[in-house]
């Protein structure tokens, strides 16, 4: 809908194109300060032919003229998302004097055929044209700070007032017709039956009434759908008022809606009347029932079963509107009426649906988020609680920032939590969302644990712009393994790279047969375990140091070529060599000290083991990963590198708890993720992550943030499984 629209005639004198308007002017044309102006309405299918008719005319006036210029503009001005001070101008006419206004109007009525368009609500139409209107006003003035520029007569000024109602200045008089008509007047009956008394809501597209039914003094709902008002490109304004009626009709009786009085159309016009329901919005009491709000035990009490009947009834008149083959589709804060008894009333049906036939117009609110992608009942479920949570808490504020819901969830379940809402509610809740394919509700079952893992998710947004603003790393480690750890984790995060000076690291295939390190780094590098088919693996082993055996179990378990019987080759020689008993606990025995960490330790080969059985299907080293587990449960170390530190700790209970299930390794590990944080520093608006350990900011995989990065991803994507 982004066409532009522009006459059809091949010439056009002084056109000044605009972001929303064009403007085609004349030589010599004379724009005067103030007077009368024409307006053109339109529709979506004649607008090309309206504009080409306007053009021919005011190039024979030559007079000025402006006209919308976007196909994606000119619905906007035709439909509901306008003011009523907008609606419908499509085209604007500035004739030079009174003469040539009534001229051009005559010849505009002639030459224009009898097309459709939307009433302008601040102007007079002309005869009975349905898209020529016209008012008096400012016509060739700027703003002055902002106020609008005001009408001049006999030195004094007055308001340029627009209403959605024609009016002229007590100066001018209607120079076709010498008096001034409102829309109606609201002491006289309408329809010879209501006696209006209010407007409770205006639109372009139609207002909403209070009046009095006079045959038996009840108050009703007098609904307007205006005629030619779009709501999208092909839905108008009175085809959702004809929609309401019948889901009124259908429903009446069976849930608690407002009764079907009757229909009629006035010039055009749909009118809808309803019962009125005497109740209050479910947004306006939002400060009654606000969770933050202070309650003794006596109040909690009666708060909590007054919130548990309404929330009740709520979905159960949802239920039974749905056990009707009906889906309501809008459902905000603001179409839920309460009464005094605790009923609920659904209210403004224009987009429900009936289930077989499918989705009118889809709706979004402030209430939710604008991407619900659930279908028919479970869509209606998931806004619903959206509208409860609006009602209990300021979370739904949240979604201006994170349009997920995932912070609002977050924040509406703790808050739960702590105010002990019933537990019925809190499970439905639950199995609500559980249910539904919503992007990150994984993080709800959590919260229920006690569990804070929104933080982990900022510090991995924060810590992932921090490693890609650095563009530059230089590779190292104590080894050429780590060495080559580094690489391949920076080279997989896309990142430029500057290599040491290290001539071990830049002629490694050069030296391939001086170091079994070497070897090892050659085949990871390759992702490749053929290399190894040469040598007799139980001799290397013999001479192989633990970390060298780490890295063939890595290696074994990535590339999937090698038979099991290897990995359990090296598995042996560790179990025979490496792991020593302290106080009860199984403990890597690296360099002369026992060793929780990942490169040397405990947590390494946990994952190890656990890739293995996972692969393999068998629970043969079930035991040895849960003795070994006993070593990791540590939530404070003295570095937090991934290698040496927490970060690989954490990232073991991270992989116990995809393996077990258990809550305990998940709490574990997300403990020992906050305990990171503590180690985090802003600079130059940047998070650093700093390992005590080390007395430089360090970015590698090994020893860095990019390592602390790793563990984080893996812990938030263990947790979304």
């Amino acid at each position: 809908m982004e066409e532009l629209i522009t006459p059809s005639e091949k010439r056009i004198i002084n056109r000044k194109k605009g972001e929303i308007y064009d403007y085609i002017s004349y030589s010599n044309a004379f724009v005067p300060y103030q007077g009368w102006k024409i307006h053109i309405s339109a529709n979506l299918i004649d607008y090309q032919s309206i504009l080409d008719n306007v053009y021919h005319v005011c190039s024979i006036f030559q007079t000025p003229f402006k006209y919308i210029n976007k196909i994606s503009e000119l619905f906007r001005i035709l439909s509901k998302h306008v003011s009523q001070l907008e609606i419908g101008k499509f085209i604007t006419i500035y004739p030079k004097n009174k003469e040539t206004f009534l001229l051009l109007l005559e010849e505009l009525y002639d030459k224009i055929p009898k097309y459709t368009g939307v009433q302008i609500l601040t102007d007079r139409s002309y005869k009975d044209s349905e898209i020529i209107f016209y008012r008096y006003g400012v016509m060739n003035a700027r703003l002055i700070n902002n106020e609008r520029p005001k009408l001049k007569f006999n030195g004094t000024f007055y308001e340029d007032i627009t209403e959605p109602y024609y009016t002229c200045p007590p100066f001018v008089e209607d120079i076709i017709f010498n008096k001034v008509v409102d829309d109606y007047n609201i002491e006289s009956l309408f329809h010879d039956r209501y006696q209006m008394e209010s407007i409770i809501h205006k639109s372009g597209a139609g207002n909403v009434y209070i009046a009095i039914d006079t045959i038996n003094e009840e108050k009703v709902i007098i609904k307007e759908a205006r005629k030619k008002v779009y709501i999208t490109e092909k839905i108008l304004a009175i085809d959702l008022l004809l929609n309401e009626k019948c889901i009124l009709k259908k429903l009446k009786g069976k849930v608690d809606i407002p009764n079907y009085i009757e229909c009629f159309t006035i010039e055009g016009n749909l009118y809808l009347v309803e019962e009125f329901i005497d109740g209050q919005r479910l947004d306006i009491l939002k400060p009654e029932y606000n969770l933050l709000i202070k309650r003794n035990s006596s109040e909690l009490g009666r708060y909590n079963k007054k919130v548990k009947k309404i929330i009740s009834n709520l979905f159960l008149s949802l239920y039974k509107i749905h056990q009707e083959g009906i889906i309501l589709e809008d459902i905000s804060s603001s179409n839920i009426l309460l009464t005094n008894d605790d009923r609920v009333f659904f209210i403004d049906l224009e987009t429900a649906y009936n289930k077989n036939d499918g989705i009118i117009v889809e709706t979004t609110n402030e209430c939710y988020p604008k991407n619900i992608s659930q279908k028919n009942e479970q869509r209606d479920i998931v806004k619903m609680w959206y509208c409860i949570i609006d009602l209990l808490t300021n979370s739904t504020s949240l979604l201006k920032y994170d349009n997920t819901g995932v912070s609002t969830l977050n924040l509406f379940y703790k808050m739960s939590l702590e105010n002990n809402l019933p537990k019925s509610l809190r499970k439905k809740f639950i199995n609500d969302f559980s249910i539904v394919d919503f992007k990150n509700t994984f993080i709800i079952k959590f919260i229920e644990m006690g569990l804070n893992i929104e933080k982990i998710v900022r510090m991995q947004q924060d810590l992932t712009e921090t490693i890609l603003s650095h563009n530059t790393f230089e590779i190292h480690g104590k080894t050429i393994l780590e060495s080559i750890d580094n690489y391949k984790h920076i080279c997989h995060s896309n990142m430029d790279l500057k290599f040491s000076s290290d001539p071990s690291f830049s002629s490694l295939y050069d030296n391939c047969n001086k170091s079994i390190d070497d070897l090892i780094g050659i085949a990871i590098l390759d992702n490749n375990f053929e290399l190894f088919l040469n040598y007799n693996l139980d001799e290397l082993l013999h001479n192989m140091s633990y970390y060298q055996k780490y890295y063939l179990l890595r290696l074994f378990n990535d590339t999937k070529i090698c038979d099991r019987v290897y990995f359990i080759k090296v598995l042996n020689s560790i179990i025979k060599n490496d792991i020593k008993c302290i106080d009860g606990v199984k403990y890597i025995k690296s360099n002369e000290y026992f060793s929780p960490y990942l490169i040397t330790g405990n947590s390494g080969l946990i994952i190890e083991l656990i890739k293995f059985s996972k692969n393999n299907n068998t629970m043969k080293f079930d035991e040895w990963i849960r003795s070994l587990s006993e070593g990791i449960s540590y939530t404070y170390a003295k570095g937090t590198s991934l290698y040496y530190g927490l970060a690989g700790l954490g990232l073991a209970n991270a992989w116990l708890y995809y393996y077990f299930k258990e809550t305990s390794f998940l709490k574990t590990s997300i403990k020992i993720c906050e305990h990171i944080f503590d180690f985090s520093i802003k600079q130059n608006t940047k998070t650093i992550l700093i390992d005590p350990m080390s007395e430089e900011i360090d970015y590698t995989y090994s020893k860095g943030m990019l390592g602390q990065l790793y563990f984080i991803n893996e812990l938030l994507n263990i947790i979304k499984e």
